[in-house]
């Protein structure tokens, strides 16, 4: 043994992909992609080729490509996450079904409507609204406070908790679980 990485050749993986436009559709179908995967790629790099390579048509949406914006969370072989950090190979199978973020909407292919989420988030008010008068300098927080409301600071609003949530199909007043701990990350500050 050298010590070196040894890198796995290139490999075909079949994409499964959940396409829809409500425009033209009456039913959403899965169109199958045959694509090259070296290692290290993601879904999103891998949806990305084949857009670019295979069917310009395929809708999808992404910003950061690096965990920070949540516009790429979409279901992946059952299991929401962020397509950005799925690498395929991790997967485990060479058959990647990809499907829209569940409990949304669907606007074409694998965007959906983020409205409705936003909307909730909002309809909270997740903002510091204190009562006391504006400081001279800044409100300090007390370790203690912080403690109990940072884990709550750490949401990056990519919807996958209300994707996997099954409270918002039934009951669409339901705010959801990203606005209520927004919410509380304030009621806790």
């Amino acid at each position: 043994a050298t010590g070196e990485a040894v890198l796995m050749e290139p490999a075909t993986f079949i994409f499964l992909v959940e396409r829809y436009d409500p425009s033209t559709d009456e039913a959403s179908r899965v169109q199958r992609f045959e694509l090259e995967v070296s290692e290290g790629i993601t879904v999103l790099e891998a949806l990305l080729r084949i857009q670019a390579e295979q069917d310009g048509s395929l809708a999808l949406r992404y910003a950061c490509r690096g965990a920070v914006c949540g516009s790429c969370a979409m279901s992946i072989n059952g299991e929401v996450a962020l397509a950005c950090r799925t690498q395929v190979r991790a997967l485990g199978t060479d058959e990647i079904r990809v499907r829209p973020l569940p409990n949304l909407a669907v606007l074409k292919d694998l965007v959906v409507d983020l409205d409705p989420f936003f909307e909730k988030d909002r309809s909270v008010r997740p903002w510091l609204m204190p009562s006391d008068p504006e400081p001279v300098r800044e409100r300090r927080v007390d370790p203690e406070s912080w403690a109990e409301a940072e884990p709550y600071t750490n949401c990056i609003l990519c919807a996958s908790c209300y994707g996997v949530c099954p409270v918002p199909p039934r009951d669409p007043a339901y705010l959801g679980p990203a606005a209520l701990a927004r919410q509380y990350r304030f009621l806790a500050d």
